[in-house]
C-alpha cells in the first residue's frame, strides 16, 4: 500500500513523525512478552521507538525544512530505564499496551523539548498534549479490556535492560496489510558537549 498521498498540485504528502528506535538487548526483552494466544496487534521488534513529536501529513518541502532543523538539535547521549507494563487510556476500551521509562531521564525531556521548538520554529503548531514517554508494544483497540487488563497485571512488574539513547530518527509510517510500518528518513546523532577551550 501506499506510504504517502498526493494533493491536488500533484506533491506527495507523507505521514512522519520523530522518535528514539529502541535497540537491543531492550528491545529483544519486549518482544520476549509477546503471546500469540492473546489477539493483540503487537509491535515487531524493528518497529519499536519512544516517539518524541508526531506531526503528521507533510509534503516534500517541509519534510526537507524539518529534516533540516532537527540536525540543529544538542543534546548529550544518555541513559534510558524501560520498566513496567501498562495501558492507555487508564478508563474505557485500552487502546495500546506500552512499556514503560521509569522517572526516565532529564535529558529525554530536554530532547523532547528540543524538538518542539524545532518544529515551533517552521511554523508548526505545538503538541498540546503533555509528554508521556512510553514505547508501544501492542495495539489492542479490538480486545476485550478484560484481557487487557490481565496482561498488565502478569507483567506489571516488567524490567528490561537499559539501553544509551544515542540518536534519534525522522520517521515515515507506511501502512501496510500487516499494519504499520516505520522507515528512518533521517537519523540524529546526539552530540556531547564540546570541552571549552582554556
Amino acid at each position: 500500500m501506499d506510504a504517502g498521498f498526493d494533493s491536488p498540485d500533484g506533491a506527495r504528502f507523507e505521514r512522519v513523525f520523530v522518535a528514539i528506535p529502541v535497540s537491543a538487548p531492550t528491545s529483544t526483552a519486549i518482544i520476549q512478552l509477546t503471546d500469540e494466544r492473546i489477539n493483540f496487534r503487537w509491535s515487531d521488534e524493528e518497529n519499536l521507538h519512544l516517539t518524541l513529536r508526531f506531526i503528521g501529513e507533510v509534503d516534500p518541502a517541509l519534510k526537507e525544512a524539518i529534516s533540516r532543523k532537527l540536525d540543529e538539535i544538542v543534546v548529550e547521549p544518555f541513559i534510558l530505564p524501560v520498566e513496567k507494563i501498562g495501558a492507555f487510556p487508564t478508563r474505557g476500551q485500552p487502546q495500546v499496551v506500552y512499556a514503560g521509562v521509569g522517572t526516565a531521564h532529564t535529558r529525554l525531556f530536554q530532547l523532547q523539548h528540543r524538538v518542539e521548538e524545532a518544529l515551533a520554529g517552521l511554523g508548526l503548531p505545538l503538541e498540546l498534549r503533555a509528554f508521556s514517554p512510553h514505547i508501544t508494544i501492542a495495539r489492542v483497540s479490538r480486545c476485550h479490556p478484560m484481557t487487557v487488563n490481565d496482561f498488565v497485571k502478569r507483567h506489571r512488574e516488567f524490567v528490561a535492560p537499559p539501553f544509551k539513547v544515542e540518536k534519534f530518527c525522522l520517521y515515515q509510517t507506511q501502512m501496510t496489510h500487516f499494519g504499520a510500518q516505520y522507515t528512518c528518513l533521517k537519523e540524529y546523532t546526539l552530540k556531547p558537549k564540546q570541552a571549552k577551550a582554556v
